[in-house]
């Protein structure tokens, strides 16, 4: 997200962050986390009153599955929460995401312009006023979602790859060139892609795809059918001055692979990698080749500090944070280990147990072991306490509300088995 965002890009060369104007990090007054909903909404539609005002809440799945609208019929006006922007939209995020489900997100679209609303009030741009502008912008946008997903889907039953789908899929100009259907945010291509890993998988059908050459092991093959780095990196120049940047991108990209500390190399993929991010109109495009060129310059360490990573353990239940260490095990140092650790959290009356076993980390909290090896009585907050501080900053002795029952040194020794950096 960072790198999408474009958070560390500088003035001289940040555009936006692609669904505003920037998004605030690393101020003493921001804060990272969520919080979790109290109130659940169960079926597709809900008609209540807030604050003496008949409204309806509406489930639209789209930007994500779990989009709520609200509609106003006393005003006939809607509020769409994500599932509008002044740009195509995001049916892939590059930030890493399963893909969004177009067809889901056109019909909610549709459901929107059944209610012929009069105001559409999206929440990242301006709202929209009038009953035909809000028609067209509803119609176009909703089109053109529909129009990429046939059209991927249709190619994709021709056998092409994801790449060659992507070459068939050209939306026309009347949707290409609607206001909010510009590709500042989202793009045709990512979309196109998303829905083939939507339907297919990673997969791509090409039999060479099955078990491919690791990255590593291609560029030392492709440098050395080349006939070594110094002939590559003259390729690399070449397409650089023939303003073939992408193809200068991927040849200095092999020369590092193989030769990290070659600083020509390196230099000119952080030249492609910024010209590619200045000449992009969209956003998060250009963010994540900028910010990519300013790490690969060591300019830059993409690391959630402490402040961070507190605030993201703090804002987790306890069942959600034993869930999140679990996929944390670093099996290759603890898999001949089989501990079995019992977390009392007292304060919520909760009992969750960490078994290690054939080089997994199983969680449960529907068992009340007779055997184990050590039991923690805490408070949530003291189990969130340890985790924040990582273990070694903390002397569990001192630590309030938190008792163990065994060796302190064995407990550390059990948690030095999971990552203590959140971001890795």
């Amino acid at each position: 997200s960072m790198r999408q965002f474009g958070v560390f890009v500088t003035k001289d060369k940040f555009q936006n962050a692609g669904i505003g104007i920037q998004l605030n990090y690393g101020k003493a007054k921001d804060s990272m986390g969520f919080i979790l909903p109290n109130k659940l909404l169960e079926e597709m539609e809900l008609d209540t009153n807030i604050a003496g005002l008949d409204v309806r809440l509406m489930k639209i799945p789209g930007e994500t599955s779990d989009q709520i609208g609200l509609w106003v019929p006393s005003y006939k006006a809607f509020m769409c929460a994500d599932d509008i922007y002044r740009a195509f939209p995001n049916i892939y995020t590059i930030r890493g995401a399963p893909a969004r489900d177009p067809v889901a997100w056109y019909t909610s679209l549709q459901r929107m312009l059944d209610l012929k609303p009069e105001y559409l009030v999206p929440s990242h741009t301006q709202p929209i006023i009038g009953k035909e502008n809000v028609q067209k912008v509803l119609e176009m946008y909703r089109d053109g979602i529909q129009f990429v997903h046939d059209q991927a889907i249709r190619f994709i039953n021709k056998g092409y790859s994801p790449d060659d789908v992507v070459k068939h899929v050209i939306m026309p100009d009347k949707l290409r060139l609607h206001s909010h259907l510009r590709e500042f945010y989202g793009t045709v291509p990512w979309s196109v892609k998303g829905v083939f890993q939507l339907y297919l998988g990673w997969f791509s059908g090409d039999p060479v795809d099955l078990f491919p050459l690791s990255n590593s092991d291609k560029a030392s093959r492709i440098v050395a059918l080349a006939g070594g780095v110094s002939e590559v990196l003259s390729a690399a120049i070449k397409a650089w001055n023939d303003n073939d940047i992408q193809w200068a991108l991927e040849l200095a990209s092999y020369v590092l692979v193989v030769d990290d500390r070659n600083a020509e190399a390196r230099k000119l993929k952080v030249d492609c990698l910024t010209l590619l991010g200045m000449r992009n109109i969209n956003a998060i495009a250009s963010n994540y080749y900028i910010t990519s060129a300013l790490e690969t310059s060591g300019a830059l360490h993409l690391e959630i500090d402490d402040k961070h990573r507190a605030e993201i353990i703090q804002a987790l239940g306890a069942r959600e944070l034993f869930e999140l260490v679990t996929t944390m095990y670093k099996y290759e140092e603890c898999g001949g280990r089989s501990d079995v650790v019992v977390f009392e959290i007292i304060d919520k009356k909760e009992l969750y147990t960490i078994q290690l076993r054939n080089f997994v980390a199983i969680m449960r909290d529907d068992i009340r072991p007779e055997q184990y090896d050590l039991r923690v009585r805490a408070t949530e907050q003291a189990v969130k306490t340890m985790m924040a501080e990582r273990i070694v900053n903390v002397r569990l002795r001192d630590l309030k509300d938190f008792k163990l029952e065994g060796s302190e040194e064995k407990f550390r020794n059990f948690m030095a088995c999971f990552e203590s950096d959140w971001n890795k």
